[in-house]
């Protein structure tokens, strides 16, 4: 799953992300206030993955953080968390319009 390039391929890396999504979409219908909720460190925890990130800054992540995406997004190459964190694609107020656009039954 460290291959960003292979691990698509794996039918699980779906099953995995789907039901990640599923999670969250759930826990933010839970409350309202939820819904934009973010703030974790930017760096990540795990000690097996340290080394691959050292040029990452120090903080959390908050609504304007930049996203780089690489040549996974086409012409939308950053955005900030706030344009990704509703699956049905609102954002916060002063963001725009967000990029997703599904609903978890």
């Amino acid at each position: 799953m460290l291959d960003t390039w292979v691990s698509p391929s794996d039918p699980t890396f779906y099953l995995l992300h789907s039901n990640i999504d599923r999670i969250w979409a759930h826990w933010q219908r839970s409350a309202a206030s939820r819904l934009f909720a973010v703030g974790n460190p930017i760096r990540p925890r795990l000690p097996i993955s340290a080394g691959l990130f050292t040029s990452v800054p120090e903080g959390n992540v908050t609504l304007d953080f930049v996203i780089d995406l690489g040549p996974l997004a086409g012409d939308r190459l950053t955005l900030p968390v706030a344009r990704v964190m509703d699956p049905r694609g609102t954002a916060p107020e002063g963001y725009g319009k967000g990029i997703l656009c599904y609903r978890y039954e």
